[in-house]
């Protein structure tokens, strides 16, 4: 079949049901027939290109090349027309006219309103088909660019159609960034307002993530809308990511949003928020996420998301328990290697968790060997921590009371790591998830061990200071002397 018929037979169906959902494609039609259909294309030798059933769209495979090319060779020919039709409304962009659905333009040199409305009929439609077939067309996206800028394609419509195409498409990053740039004008318009076009948007985030797993640039847009949410719509996005990755274990860009979401509610905090998320229950609610995570960590052994999440979630509580009272704004510009939107502690309080004066002492002399005594001292320093995996695996209606204690600290982060590792048993019978349960432990306590001593003396800018100046070899030796006592 030719493509200029699969075209004519694609503009039917939008025009017949434009509110089509979703659109995928399949090896054959005929096998969603059913009846005279299946009959009628058995008997014509011809199998139809497309399908449409409950507001579901399915193209098949043989027709996707020659629809593509009948379309780029469309869009090729109405360049230079798109060029002139968007270049003669600069003045009307810069009024900011965008969400009119058309725009009469009878003074366009050439071309009266008849042949204008076909130019940006046949455009839109040939732009539509290069992106159901392939999401990354760039060239299809900036056309429809200049004509919402000129008018022609409100900002609803084309949201509605760019959510269509990330149906098929969930990772396309020119279509996410097409997306933004759309909100991006709604938002300089400010009709509707942003925070209600959150709800929309996470709906559709939602969809696509549950399309394609471990959706980087979905999460990323994600991401990108919450400092626009209020403070009703960041407790509903708390709920929903907790639900997301207790059911998606390995999700790390899920876990990276649930950083920043709770970011976002500790800069309400520090900016003196009385709603919602005042000082106390933002600290609270980080203490609550490492009870979580560590929960997760025993009932589902060998995700190495988890551990890594439970790293930033630690730093994170610690430094927001040292928070003076009231609240201190939050720095300008954020420390390095910290989590963003955390102020500083006050100068009395510790930054991080801390060991005993011995191993305190033990980091005043060599830099190099300074982390080495430190893991050497572990065991008899932090001794008297004790781990009570009973908390973390009770009843969750439970974890209300039992999270709000304490903020984690050095003693508990250690005890928490060993009593991992020692539920794994010996490396020579242990199966792949414990194995890699026992290797996150043991890279969880050296980090937790070096976080600490970095704020005790000068082990870790010791280490670095060395390793630039050609000691790698003394920074190796240490890191496996470290490996050797979490062994």
């Amino acid at each position: 079949m030719e493509g200029s018929l699969i075209f004519s037979e694609l503009n039917s169906v939008f025009f017949t049901d434009p509110d089509i959902e979703e659109i995928g494609f399949v090896l054959s039609v005929a096998d969603f027939c059913s009846g005279a259909a299946a009959q009628h294309a058995a008997s014509a030798q011809a199998e139809r290109p497309m399908l449409v059933r409950d507001r579901c769209l399915a193209l098949a495979f043989w027709a996707l090349p020659a629809l593509y090319r009948y379309a780029l060779g469309t869009l090729r020919r109405l360049r230079s027309e798109l060029a002139l039709l968007s270049t003669n409304f600069t003045g009307s962009r810069q009024r900011g006219s965008l969400a009119a659905p058309g725009r009469k333009c009878g003074d366009w040199p050439g071309r009266g309103s008849a042949g204008e409305a076909a130019l940006v009929r046949t455009a839109l439609q040939a732009t539509r088909a290069l992106l159901l077939v392939n999401g990354d067309c760039y060239t299809a996206l900036h056309a429809r660019k200049r004509m919402v800028q000129a008018g022609y394609q409100p900002l609803a419509d084309e949201l509605r159609f760019v959510r269509l195409v990330l149906s098929k498409h969930p990772k396309s990053s020119d279509c996410w960034s097409h997306r933004r740039w759309l909100l991006d004008q709604a938002l300089r318009l400010g009709s509707p307002p942003m925070s209600s076009l959150f709800c929309g948007e996470a709906a559709v985030c939602g969809r696509v993530a549950e399309l394609y797993a471990r959706n980087y640039a979905c999460w990323t847009h994600r991401m990108r809308l919450l400092p626009h949410a209020s403070s009703d719509q960041l407790a509903a996005e708390l709920a929903s990511s907790e639900h997301w990755l207790r059911t998606h274990l390995g999700d790390h860009c899920a876990a990276h949003y649930r950083q920043r979401l709770l970011d976002r509610c500790t800069q309400l905090a520090a900016g003196g928020s009385s709603g919602p998320f005042d000082a106390a229950s933002v600290s609270r609610l980080w203490r609550r996420e490492s009870h979580l995570i560590k929960r997760l960590i025993l009932l589902y052994a060998g995700h190495e998301t988890l551990w890594c999440h439970l790293r930033y979630v630690t730093l994170a509580s610690v430094r927001v328990a040292a928070w003076p009272e009231p609240a201190a704004a939050p720095p300008a510009e954020p420390e390095h290697g910290l989590p963003r939107g955390l102020p500083p502690p006050a100068a009395a309080a510790p930054a991080a968790p801390t060991v005993d004066d011995a191993a305190g002492a033990a980091l005043a002399d060599e830099p190099l060997d300074a982390l080495v005594r430190l893991l050497s001292l572990s065991d008899r320093t932090l001794a008297a921590a004790a781990f009570d995996a009973s908390v973390f695996l009770s009843d969750e209606a439970l974890v209300d009371e039992t999270c709000v204690r304490q903020p984690p600290t050095l003693a508990s982060e250690v005890a928490f790591a060993d009593h991992c590792i020692a539920e794994c048993g010996t490396p020579a019978d242990q199966a792949l998830p414990a194995s890699a349960q026992r290797r996150y432990a043991a890279r969880y306590k050296l980090w937790a061990l070096w976080t600490a001593s970095s704020e005790l003396g000068t082990a870790t800018i010791g280490c670095r200071r060395a390793a630039a100046a050609g000691g790698l070899e003394g920074v190796r030796a240490s890191i496996e002397s470290a490996w050797r006592c979490l062994a």
